[in-house]
């Protein structure tokens, strides 16, 4: 393109920052060698088996790397992508997958193939630790995404997965919320602040330990969400972000509530429609 003197489009110009970005962060001197960063993770995991003091100061040890990785990698990807979320959630392209079967069958085509060689070719590699497995990482993940997004719409369109709807809507109405709680779930159940397990589980109980916490998410996701209109951390924020209080509790709850307090002892609470039914006539 830069060779035939044509001028790259944002699409082009975002794509070759994040690769820039990627051999920058590679190759930098916060990176170090695959040799000093097992090492290093070793040390790391006897810190976080520590205290308060000894899991704090890891974390800041660790800020300037995190810090150039969030600018250079992590940060714009990040924004693009809730740039793009915000724009599919205003116009709906999520809700409306009917009619859309073959694009979604075309982003599934291209985005598996690439999105996964680019991921065989980053871990082959070595990971973080070499320049071309991030650049190739960096590169094809969007359209691995993108790939499982589609995926996922033509599953959860189905119409014999209601019921699973139906269990992963709460969670996602409370998704920072609970993406909050499985970091505290994490420091309980893996650091020396709580049980200290880090290392002693193995690929199948980690995947079993991630599972209990998802489920346990959901019920509680379900039963918060029939009295609150919010997760408490999604109310916060929505209260930050139009600075103004929202309302929390969930109206249905309160009518319930209601009707439970003025029913006559030993008798079942009416709910308001059905009342206003019965006078009605």
């Amino acid at each position: 393109m830069l060779a035939e003197g044509q001028q790259p489009g944002p699409a082009e110009q975002e794509l070759l920052s994040l690769v820039a970005g990627a051999l920058l962060v590679d190759r930098s001197a916060f990176l170090p060698g695959e040799a000093e960063a097992l090492a290093n993770g070793e040390a790391a995991t006897r810190a976080l088996l520590g205290g308060w003091e000894a899991n704090i100061g890891e974390h800041l040890a660790g800020l300037p790397l995190l810090v150039l990785q969030a600018v250079t990698l992590q940060g714009p990807t990040a924004l693009g992508l809730f740039l793009l979320g915000m724009v599919a959630g205003r116009r709906r392209w999520l809700a409306r997958v009917t009619g859309a079967e073959p694009v979604l069958r075309r982003i599934q085509w291209i985005g598996f193939p690439v999105g996964l060689l680019g991921s065989v070719v980053y871990a082959a590699s070595g990971g973080n630790g070499n320049s071309l497995g991030v650049a190739a990482s960096v590169a094809t993940a969007p359209l691995l995404a993108a790939a499982y997004v589609a995926t996922l719409l033509r599953i959860m369109h189905h119409p014999r997965t209601a019921m699973v709807r139906s269990a992963l809507a709460p969670a996602g109405r409370m998704s920072l919320t609970n993406y909050l709680g499985q970091s505290v779930a994490g420091l309980v159940a893996f650091t020396g602040i709580g049980f200290g397990l880090a290392g002693t589980f193995s690929p199948l109980g980690l995947f079993a330990f991630v599972l209990a916490v998802f489920a346990v998410q959901l019920v509680a996701s379900a039963w918060w969400l029939r009295r609150f209109r919010y997760g408490p951390v999604e109310w916060a924020l929505r209260w930050l972000t139009n600075a103004r209080r929202p309302a929390f509790r969930n109206p249905s709850a309160d009518r319930s509530r209601r009707d439970a307090a003025t029913s006559p002892p030993g008798e079942p609470a009416v709910p308001d429609a059905a009342r206003l039914q019965d006078t009605s006539g």
